[in-house]
This record gives structure tokens, sequence and C-alpha cells, in this order.
């Protein structure tokens, strides 16, 4: 509400004059209450508002002089997902890709995080009609997993959904194929067969079609 960013406001202004701004206490005050202000602002469709306090919250969480923590990350994510709303693609994959070096120092180059932000960078360059780039950081994603079925299902869809806009049909298939292999979830199931049975009617193949769009 207004009086909630007010008190917001008033409270960024007595922080600021109470203190010089290098020790703990005043960071992580500062941070916290620019995050709030960015949350409220956000929810309240102000997104250029929002944006300027996440970027000021993370400058304050960097005065720590620490080279990650999740509260860094989690202000990266808050700024990524402003330039999302506003299909601000090169930044956004500017974004992405610090988010990819935080996330390789806090939980490895091999981490099912890693491999979700690598494919999260790809849906960025697909979204932007960049769709050579985007498989290869769809590529980079499987090879840091093996085999994992809660990202490399996802990930082989979207590898088959370029493929397919190409009318690389039979590219488009093995990814499909390999994809429905990988995973128990229903609805990625449901959603690769409906895609299969597309290519299986584009091909002429009408009665093949027809069986798989019904089981899907």
């Amino acid at each position: 509400t207004p009086k909630e960013l007010t008190v917001i406001l008033n409270a960024i202004d007595r922080i600021q004059k109470g203190s010089s701004g290098g020790d703990d206490i005043w960071i992580l005050t500062m941070a916290k209450t620019l995050g709030s202000l960015g949350n409220m602002l956000f929810v309240r469709g102000n997104l250029n508002g929002a944006f300027h306090a996440y970027k000021e919250e993370l400058r304050v969480r960097q005065l720590r002089q620490v080279k990650w923590d999740d509260s860094i990350i989690e202000a990266v994510e808050k700024i990524s997902l402003v330039r999302l709303c506003r299909c601000e693609w090169v930044g956004l994959v500017e974004d992405m890709k610090r988010l990819l070096k935080l996330k390789k120092l806090a939980l490895g180059e091999r981490h099912i995080e890693t491999s979700i932000v690598l494919q999260r960078i790809g849906d960025v360059y697909r979204l932007s009609g960049q769709n050579d780039t985007a498989l290869g950081y769809f590529f980079d994603s499987l090879a840091v997993t093996s085999l994992d079925l809660r990202s490399d299902s996802p990930t082989l869809m979207r590898i088959g959904d370029i493929h397919f806009q190409s009318l690389s049909y039979d590219l488009a298939q093995e990814a499909y194929t390999e994809a429905l292999n990988l995973t128990n979830d229903e609805r990625i199931i449901s959603g690769i067969l409906h895609r299969m049975g597309l290519i299986l009617f584009s091909k002429g193949d009408y009665d093949e079609a027809e069986k798989t769009l019904e089981e899907a």
C-alpha cells in the first residue's frame, strides 16, 4: 500500500543517515529493505521502480565483498525476472550468465541447478529468435547432468521444438523420443506425444498421427 511504501522509504532514509555503510548490520538491513521495496513495486506493476530497487539491493549486498551467497543469487534472479517481463533480451542474457557463474561457484560445474540455468539461457536466445545459439546452450545443459529426469527431458523437448519449427522432423522426432524415455511426468509425456503426433501428420502418416494424438 502507499502507506507501506512511505514506511519503507523512510526506513531507507534513516538507515542511510545512521551509518557510514560499512558494517554488516547496515548492509543486511539496507539490502533487505531495498528488496522489500522492489517486491512491493513489482507486485504493483512498477517494473522500472522494482528494477532500480533490486539493482540497488544487489549493489549493497556486494559491499560485504563476498563472491556469492544465497542473497546475492536471489537478487540477480529478481533483476533477471524484471528484464524478462520487459523483454530486455540482451540484458537478460547478461544477468543469466552472471547467475550461471554464481551457481557454479556455489554448487559446482555439474549440479542440476547449473544445468537449469544453462537451459534458461537457451530459452532466452530462443525467445529472441536465435535458435542456433539456443541449441548450443541446451546441449551444454545436457552435458552437465547425466540423464537427470528433472532437467534433461524438458531440455530435449526444447531441442525438439527448435527442430520442429525449422521443419527438421527427423531430428525433432529423435529429440522427442529421447525426452519421452527420460520422464514419468504425465503432463510432459502428453506434450511430447502431441508434438510427435503433429510430426507424423506433417509427414503424411495420418493413421499413426491420429493414434498418437489420441494417446496424448
